[in-house]
């Protein structure tokens, strides 16, 4: 946790104190969800609960939170919201030595890159022309984002009824396949009316990702860098551009980051970056130790056992770090992920040879441009080792905020041509052609909540059910979220 977490969850605790220990009027002092509010004071010491108890115990058995949360009796979203906050770090405590030399070692590269004051703006600026000079030729693709959701037949009603769904909650855009995903994850936040309020990745569908590994984590190390990222605590790094600042619109801002020309400024998905951190691990965890998956604990085994590396199944590992490693690199254009055309097997194996063979020597002269602070020679490195990859589908699966567990299905539809694909290259900025559905929001507990609240804004009836004291109430929070219940035009969404 950062000082300034820290900071600012201590005055949510002294808020909590000064209203009478009150969740709601809390949440309402604060302007935070009462969700929120809840991880907070759990994360701080300040609330406690069973369930966070019983999860924690499991967990630390080594469990996944899947397992925990079917163990409990609560879905996944539910055990989310009752887990404190923590940072991405190794499980072990004995892996420390690793995950600090992992880090100086990319610590390195940032300061070389902080150190580019008045040469490194020039070398973006230069970047950002190089990137648009490729757009203005390039392809655009048309995408369907569609909310993934099970709901009951009541719930679906209230969609229909108040939420102007016609058949599920959906935006289709048109996008330059050069947009690196790093921006058109803003451009998803703008259309589904989310505000970049919690943490979010996106990788691929998990019937590929078991055929891509063969569900062996040794299986993975070659594509770390070159599709996924190794899992990291450098929050900074990952939300290298997470620059809005109180006062300036919400809106404005996101349509600022889904606008080109695009680069990315992080530095841990850079492919040497990410292979140097996966092959240290390797290097140093010639074993690791795994819990009995939660068949097994029920079956009476109990204990972590070793595992050489190489046996090592992905679903250990995820279990073993406290990030997933499905979290595909954000540097990398949409259309070099997902397309009509898709890469056979051949050419994969291909592209994993080709990138992985002059790792070493590419290392070496990496640390010889460090050595040197030659940061022109350095950034060369860089952009010569992040190869283009290939299409491996035409589906993307984009998830955010952990708690309200939302989850986008992003599929190419086709590729476009004519007027509208010349607009999008010109003005370098995505169009939305189609939408299903007012926008959802932040911190609403997911569509169940979402759902809930239609009923309390819109709805005539009193719902049963209810985190709103009253219909005012509800809107205020609606309001603060940034939800009108207005439907845009679909060339507004965006």
């Amino acid at each position: 946790m950062t000082e300034k977490d820290e900071l600012f969850f201590r005055s949510v605790v002294d808020a909590y104190h000064a209203c009478h220990e009150s969740l709601r009027d809390t949440a309402k002092a604060m302007q935070l969800s009462r969700t929120k509010v809840r991880k907070i004071l759990i994360t701080m010491g300040a609330l406690e609960s069973d369930i966070t108890e019983r999860a924690l115990l499991l967990r630390e058995k080594g469990y996944g939170r899947d397992e925990i949360a079917d163990a409990l009796g609560v879905s996944a979203a539910t055990l989310s919201t009752y887990m404190p906050y923590g940072e991405r770090v190794y499980n072990r405590e004995e892996k420390t030595k690793n995950a600090i030399r992992v880090k100086n070692c990319l610590a390195r590269q940032v300061i070389a890159a902080e150190n580019q004051v008045g040469r490194g703006v020039q070398r973006e600026e230069k970047e950002r022309i190089r990137v648009m000079e490729e757009m203005r030729d390039g392809k655009v693709l048309k995408l369907h984002l569609e909310l993934m959701y099970e709901l009951e037949e009541a719930q679906r009603e209230v969609l229909r009824k108040y939420g102007k769904v016609r058949e599920r909650i959906s935006r289709d855009i048109l996008v330059p396949a050069e947009m690196p995903l790093h921006n058109l994850h803003y451009a998803i936040q703008k259309a589904f009316g989310w505000q970049n309020s919690h943490l979010h990745h996106f990788t691929y569908e998990d019937e590929l990702l078991g055929n891509l590994f063969g569900g062996k984590f040794i299986s993975w190390v070659p594509f770390c860098g070159l599709y996924f990222r190794f899992p990291s605590e450098d929050f900074d790094d990952l939300y290298w551009d997470d620059d809005y600042e109180e006062g300036y619109s919400v809106k404005s801002w996101l349509r600022s980051k889904y606008t080109g020309p695009y680069y990315y400024g992080g530095n841990s998905e850079h492919y040497l970056a990410a292979q140097l951190a996966a092959r240290f691990f390797l290097q140093e965890n010639r074993t690791v130790k795994v819990g009995p998956s939660f068949d097994e604990y029920r079956k009476g085994k109990k204990g972590a056992t070793s595992h050489k590396i190489e046996d090592v199944s992905m679903d250990a590992m995820k279990m073993y770090f406290a990030a997933g490693m499905d979290e595909l690199l954000e540097r990398i254009p949409v259309g070099q992920l997902i397309g009509l055309e898709l890469a056979d097997s051949e050419e994969l194996i291909e592209l994993v040879i080709s990138t992985a063979k002059n790792f070493d020597a590419n290392l070496k002269e990496l640390d010889d441009c460090l050595g040197r602070k030659d940061d022109k020679a350095r950034w060369g490195l860089i952009q010569k080792t992040d190869l283009p990859v290939l299409p491996l589908s035409d589906t993307l699966i984009y998830r955010y905020d952990y708690g309200d567990d939302w989850t986008v299905k992003i599929t190419v539809v086709e590729e476009v041509e004519g007027e509208l694909k010349d607009q999008v290259l010109e003005t370098e900025r995505p169009i939305c052609v189609a939408a299903d559905g007012l926008p959802v929001m932040d911190d609403v507990g997911g569509i169940r909540g979402y759902c809930e609240l239609l009923k309390v804004v819109k709805g005539k009836e009193e719902s049963e059910v209810s985190a709103f004291e009253s219909k005012e109430d509800a809107k205020d929070w609606a309001r603060m979220m940034g939800w009108t219940g207005r439907m845009s035009k679909a060339e507004n969404v965006l």
